[in-house]
């Protein structure tokens, strides 16, 4: 409920594009969240993947519980000892880890995934996309996903 208040508030505040960050978050909206000025992290996300390729999602641990991505495209979770270290390097860089450290541990982690495609369906995630060096895979970030379609319907209107 809090959340929609929220988005209805920045809507009679005048934003006409609005955007959730959290993928989490988005396991939390209603049918009347989904209208056209809410550019939607998962739907958004689900255009980018190639129809013959199911991707794994490396997300908070409620996410995976509530089957968010699946809801919108075919995807694997970790198991559940990889969703362990998942969480835990969400957490190290909640607490301001060295960046360093957790960047070498995100990059093991998804080099050990036999997934191809591989989602980083958490904004702390994301923190690290251009830093990440891991050649044989293809990485999706949803944040710069969803920050090209915010670009492209506020710049297509003019």
């Amino acid at each position: 409920n809090e959340l929609s208040q929220s988005l209805n508030q920045l809507r009679s505040n005048g934003a006409s594009v609005l955007a959730i960050a959290c993928n989490t978050l988005h396991a939390f909206l209603d049918e009347t969240d989904k209208r056209d000025d809410l550019v939607h992290l998962p739907r958004t996300v689900a255009k980018e993947i190639s129809k013959t390729e199911i991707p794994l999602v490396l997300c908070t641990s409620t996410s995976a519980q509530f089957a968010l991505h699946q809801r919108f495209f075919p995807c694997v979770y970790p198991d559940l000892k990889t969703q362990k270290k998942v969480d835990d390097l969400i957490d190290l860089i909640l607490k301001g880890l060295d960046k360093q450290i957790i960047l070498k541990q995100l990059n093991t982690l998804i080099q050990m995934q036999s997934e191809k495609t591989v989602i980083l369906g958490c904004t702390e995630l994301s923190l690290f996309t251009s830093n990440l060096s891991v050649t044989d895979k293809l990485i999706i970030d949803p944040l710069e996903v969803m920050a090209r379609k915010i670009l492209e319907i506020s710049f297509s209107n003019n």
